[in-house]
């Protein structure tokens, strides 16, 4: 929302798939210096087990501080994933570990504000 020196928001979507219940799989990585705050709202799918997670996800950024919180989850026959977001060398990185090793598809709105 907004443009050039006024821009306040952008929003982008991405897709991503794990194969294996590997702790803290980096699904997205942005720049932690060009953003203030980043919401994630992410539709996980595990196929095999027909389940589905919903999550929203809000992350605050200041330097190299992060603090984020899970907005709310909604679960159909089972979690998929543990998501959590992290600073890790000058990015802020959206992460999740399976509970499964199945192959799971995210679906992931990501907005960031300046």
């Amino acid at each position: 929302m907004g443009s050039g020196n006024s821009e306040f928001s952008s929003t982008n979507i991405l897709f991503a798939t794990t194969n294996s219940a590997g702790a803290d799989q980096v699904l997205q990585s942005i720049d932690g210096s060009v953003v203030s705050a980043v919401e994630y709202v992410i539709i996980a799918d595990d196929v095999q087990a027909n389940s589905r997670q919903t999550t929203k996800l809000l992350a605050s950024i200041l330097g190299t501080q992060i603090s984020y919180s899970e907005f709310g989850t909604i679960d159909i026959n089972g979690g998929v994933g543990d998501f959590k977001v992290q600073y890790n060398v000058g990015n802020i990185e959206l992460t999740v570990t399976p509970v499964s090793p199945n192959p799971l598809n995210y679906k992931i709105m990501v907005t960031t504000y300046k």
